[in-house]
């Protein structure tokens, strides 16, 4: 969170492709469902249906001080190849 309060966002990292990537997994790694929930109602460009969706499933499935991208298994996946 920053000084206001807010859920931080991963930042632009000047075109660098791997630090924006791992800088976005960090965030998401040690966000909770409470940051994620604060983070999403300042997303305008997101349609309404599926921010309610999101909202729902994250609501039902962990409490706020939980953290639902920890696990590794979420990240496994991403690298980031060239430039």
């Amino acid at each position: 969170m920053d000084a206001t309060g807010q859920a931080r966002s991963p930042c632009r990292n000047n075109g660098h492709v791997p630090l924006a990537l791992n800088k976005a997994q960090q965030w998401f790694r040690q966000v909770t469902q409470q940051e994620l929930l604060q983070w999403l109602d300042g997303k305008t460009n997101i349609d309404v249906q599926h921010k309610q969706k999101i909202q729902k499933r994250l609501k039902e499935h962990y409490k706020p001080e939980q953290q639902p991208f920890k696990h590794p298994g979420f990240w496994a996946a991403f690298c980031a190849i060239g430039e």
